[in-house]
């Protein structure tokens, strides 16, 4: 990445390429592991694979959607965002942006705005409003952030069986939490 920003191509295509025959492995034996396909997808973008980096950050996302998991979910769009600027499709990634800040994730203002990851798009003028709608969100949040003075939070339960059918056990305690929560009047 730094012979990239320092624009040493020769330098960061030989870093490109050595890492990919690292990653691929990873890849290979988790091969629906989305962020390791997301590293990949980077690493491509880099060598100026395309295609095959825009499928590895979709498939990235695929795996790992925001409705399953909230924290990882964001990170997987982000990535593709990134892969997307890289290679030079500027709709794809500030439609990418645009996800992440209109939704919570955990990408911030002053990481779209100072990050060199971002540079592909500074020209941009889609990316640099989403940048300033970022900037005019956390400001909101800042000023009507108070907390209720009784609050619950219920995170998402993790199948630590080993058969994947469980899985809608979690799930079903997590729904059935939530649904008597939601019968008290006072939270």
């Amino acid at each position: 990445l730094i012979a990239r920003l320092d624009h040493d191509e020769e330098k960061a295509r030989a870093a490109f390429a050595a890492a990919r025959v690292e990653q691929e492995k990873i890849v290979q034996a988790q091969g629906n592991y989305g962020p390791a396909l997301c590293v990949l997808g980077l690493i491509d973008a880099g060598l100026g694979r395309k295609e095959q980096a825009l499928s590895e950050g979709r498939r990235a996302v695929e795996l790992v959607p925001t409705e399953k998991d909230a924290l990882l979910g964001p990170t997987m769009i982000k990535y593709l965002a990134m892969i997307a600027a890289w290679v030079g499709d500027t709709d794809l990634a500030c439609n990418q942006v645009a996800m992440l800040i209109r939704d919570p994730s955990n990408v911030s203002y002053g990481q779209f705005k100072l990050m060199p990851l971002w540079d592909p798009l500074r020209s941009d003028v889609r990316f640099e409003k989403l940048v300033e709608e970022a900037k005019e969100s956390v400001t909101r949040e800042v000023v009507a952030t108070t907390a209720p003075a009784k609050s619950i939070a219920v995170l998402p339960f993790e199948n630590l069986s080993r058969d994947p059918d469980n899985a809608y056990f979690a799930e079903g305690i997590q729904d059935e939490i939530l649904t008597r929560l939601s019968k008290i009047a006072d939270l």
